[in-house]
């Protein structure tokens, strides 16, 4: 019995570091639509990856905004040039709110300061080169505050309220 637990153990152990060179890379993502940002992302498998960003913009209505957040994303082919993928996204947004009105300008407008984003979306990935690749993705995403305007970049366009849908133009170079 203390044979099969010891070689049990050694078996672990080496398995250990093949286990972690499965992990996937670490990779730089830059957005350039719906509004300019940056992400890390990790590889925790082939298919699935966590992308956390920093996004920083300015739209007429609201001034400078900064969001952060993480996309969940999940690949649905691995390894061909061009590759579909699904997302989820959570994320948070700071912009410096006009009051209604002022001078005159931007009446009727509801500007929030602070608001959460959650969005799903699809994407497709082109590889460039072994380290580089382009994406684009359509999402529809759900604000915690009604908007009667479109803040952010040229990729983001009202449908009602808190809904609105999103192109994203980005590009990622794996490390």
């Amino acid at each position: 019995m203390r044979k099969i637990g010891m070689c049990l153990g050694v078996a672990l152990a080496m398995a250990a570091p093949a286990l972690a060179q499965d992990q996937g890379p670490w990779a730089v993502d830059a957005m350039v639509a719906p509004n300019p940002g940056l992400g890390i992302a990790y590889q925790f498998s082939d298919r699935l990856s966590l992308r956390p960003w920093l996004g920083l913009g300015y739209a007429d209505q609201t001034g400078v905004f900064v969001n952060v957040g993480a996309e969940l994303r999940f690949d649905l082919l691995v390894g061909p040039r061009w590759a579909p993928y699904l997302s989820a996204s959570a994320g948070y947004m700071h912009n410096q709110a006009v009051p209604m009105g002022v001078a005159g300008l931007y009446t009727g407008y509801t500007v929030q300061p602070n608001a959460g984003q959650f969005a799903l979306g699809a994407g497709l990935r082109y590889q460039v080169a072994r380290r580089v690749s382009l994406f684009t993705e359509g999402r529809w995403m759900y604000t915690t505050y009604p908007s009667n305007y479109d803040t952010g970049g040229w990729g983001n366009f009202t449908i009602n309220g808190q809904n609105r849908a999103q192109l994203v133009l980005g590009v990622t170079y794996i490390l």
